[in-house]
């Protein structure tokens, strides 16, 4: 190959290079939760259900299509979807569930490397109530 060509390739390698990283870099990671069938619950929440004696625990995958939303504001959301899911299900069922206990919630919110959409999952045991 002559030098022209080595060049060119050396020149066009580096944009390729940069490029690749940048798609992977925007790809959706998977919700931590992600060996689970995920239900849709609706156009920005998914969920998981683990059943137990006395209720269930509560997987949610909650996105939010909001450039600036404070890690404080995705949790509060995430927590709220939580309770909807949690609610509808348990009216599916006939029961009513117990408040729920924000000491026991396991959040991880997360945001793309743009900072356009905020991400949060969240595992949340529920009570039936009595």
């Amino acid at each position: 190959m002559s030098k022209t060509g080595d060049f060119a390739v050396r020149f066009l390698t580096i944009p390729a290079v940069m490029a690749c990283s940048l798609l992977a870099a925007c790809t959706t990671p998977a919700p931590t939760h992600s060996g689970r069938q995920l239900s849709t619950y609706d156009m920005s929440t998914e969920y998981a259900t683990e059943y137990s004696p006395d209720g269930f625990t509560l997987l949610v995958h909650h996105r939010y299509q909001q450039f600036t939303m404070l890690r404080s504001t995705a949790a509060a959301e995430c927590k709220t979807a939580a309770s909807s899911v949690a609610t509808s299900l348990a009216d599916r069922w006939n029961r009513k569930v117990a408040p729920m206990d924000d000491s026991r919630v396991q959040l991880n919110t997360s945001r793309n490397w743009l900072g356009k959409i905020t991400e949060c999952s969240a595992k949340v045991p529920v009570v039936w109530q009595r």
